[in-house]
């Protein structure tokens, strides 16, 4: 009868007896029968099974305990009562176990981060009747979880009392493992091939790509083996160079880890060939020449004439400017002189199409100056002749003013003015610029007339200046907040 309740039936009663139950405790159940001598009473008093096991519990144990116990009482008796009680507090590990009842399990909640030792086991009861159950490993499985780190999921199983108990261990080995930039590695828990793309680079003018090695998040490198530099002629924006690589090393879990690149340029065979105007001071004017959109577009011979210049600006320093596409290439040759100290700069273009040919185009640009004019002013001051290593220079007139001679690169050049009788001459220093040398002489006359002529002379010259001979290196990222605009951008700057 449940605690609690007042409702008692006898079952199986003789014909004709009847029962009626009090409602007071202790509950009393009367019997009528037919015959009054034979009516029973009976008194009921409810007790809960919780209680009852107490009751025994303590009882058995403190029977157990007596000294004579086992002169007044069968000792399996005593265990099978105490053993018959339903423990609910087992641990394992230092943890406590949580019970399921739907699956009858105690278990877990947490796994195990390591594995226990190989005598520990599950334990419950009192301090006076502890029980231990010792597990079993019932499974094991070892997943991949991240690159670099590996899982081991285990079991531990075991029963007592009708009950079952699982607890389960997760030991995880291992850091996960990425590139530098932190871009994490893909792949199957149940595969060992774990996977990343890198498409973040370069190729150079040459189709060289910017890296020959993949940075690891653990310091470490993986070299990469690059294939073959392909060209399409239809992407979206325009031509495109593309190189593919990888980069492969296995990890001593096991897994490997594959990192796969894509380095890659935009096809460019702009080109734009022109002329830098240096004076002595540094002052610079860059002057236009030849701009192409595409130098592929045809294979002809190419051939400018820039505006002339002033007589007198032959003597400053002019040097060919190149601009242009990765795809675009010039190699130029000694600079030469023509006429009135013109400038004949020439060269080859290279020019990859989108087929892979190549375009070779020869060029000439030419920088002219204006001839010298004639001056009929203090005709007293008027040099008797202009001497160039004894020689009167090459088209002498006294009414000219300026003259340009030019030399190789090693000649040696002496001019002396040859004065009349009465006229006074002053050197004034000698500008140097480049492979150009300026002397100017001042003459006054008797008449007290001046004059000044100027010989600019002119060196050919096989060897390049160093600004002549200055190529920018490909841009490289140095850590900044932008990366350089373009291979052919500098900011050095060359004077005198």
């Amino acid at each position: 009868m449940p605690a609690g309740t007042t409702t008692v039936t006898l079952a199986g009663l003789p014909d004709g007896w009847t029962q009626s139950v009090s409602k007071d405790d202790p509950l009393t159940v009367t019997l009528d029968a037919p015959d009054p001598a034979q009516s029973r009473t009976y008194t009921f008093r409810a007790v809960s099974a919780a209680d009852r096991f107490k009751e025994s519990l303590k009882k058995a144990e403190t029977i157990r305990a007596d000294k004579d116990a086992t002169d007044a009482y069968d000792k399996a008796s005593l265990d099978q009562a105490v053993a018959g009680l339903r423990v609910v507090n087992w641990t394992f590990h230092g943890q406590t176990l949580a019970y399921d009842d739907k699956s009858n399990t105690w278990t877990l909640a947490t796994p195990l981060d390591q594995t226990p030792g190989t005598d520990e086991k599950i334990t419950g009861g009192s301090t006076s009747n502890r029980i231990e159950v010792p597990p079993t490993v019932a499974s094991s499985t070892l997943r991949n979880t991240l690159a670099g780190v590996t899982e081991t999921d285990q079991d531990l199983t075991a029963s007592h009392g009708g009950e079952s108990f699982r607890i389960p261990i997760r030991i995880v080995q291992g850091t996960e493992i990425t590139l530098k930039d932190g871009t994490r590695f893909t792949g199957s828990e149940n595969g060992s091939k774990w996977t990343v793309t890198d498409t973040g680079h370069r190729l150079d003018r040459d189709n060289w790509p910017d890296t020959d090695k993949v940075e690891l998040s653990d310091g470490s490198t993986i070299p990469v083996t690059w294939g073959k530099t392909t060209l399409d002629p239809s992407g979206a924006a325009g031509p495109v160079w593309t190189m593919s690589g990888t980069a492969t090393r296995t990890l001593d879990n096991g897994q490997t880890l594959t990192v796969e690149l894509t380095a890659s340029r935009a096809w460019n065979a702009k080109l734009s060939i022109g002329v830098e105007h240096r004076t002595a001071d540094g002052n610079t004017t860059p002057i236009p020449g030849i701009d192409l959109e595409d130098a592929t577009a045809a294979d002809t011979p190419l051939d400018v004439t820039l505006p002339t210049l002033p007589h007198a600006a032959a003597g400053d320093q002019y040097t060919p400017a190149v601009t242009g596409g990765d795809d675009a290439t010039v190699t130029l040759k000694p600079t030469g002189l023509g006429d009135d100290g013109m400038r004949v700069f020439t060269g080859t273009v290279k020019a990859t199409r989108t087929d892979g040919t190549i375009v070779t185009r020869e060029f000439t640009i030419r920088q002219p100056f204006d001839s010298p004019s004639r001056t009929v002013d203090a005709p007293d001051a008027a040099l008797d002749g202009l001497l160039v290593n004894g020689k009167p220079i090459q088209g002498w007139d006294p009414d000219i003013l300026e003259y340009t001679i030019t030399a190789g690169e090693d000649d040696k050049v002496t001019v002396s003015p040859r004065a009349k009788a009465g006229q006074t001459v002053k050197a004034s220093d000698t500008t140097l610029t480049a492979h150009s040398t300026v002397q100017h002489w001042t003459v006054t006359g008797p008449d007290g007339g001046n004059r000044t002529y100027t010989v600019t002379l002119v060196r050919d010259h096989k060897t390049p200046t160093a600004d002549e001979a200055f190529k920018p290196s490909d841009p490289k990222d140095t850590g900044g907040t932008r990366e350089a605009p373009g291979p052919d951008t500098a900011t050095l700057k060359s004077v005198g």
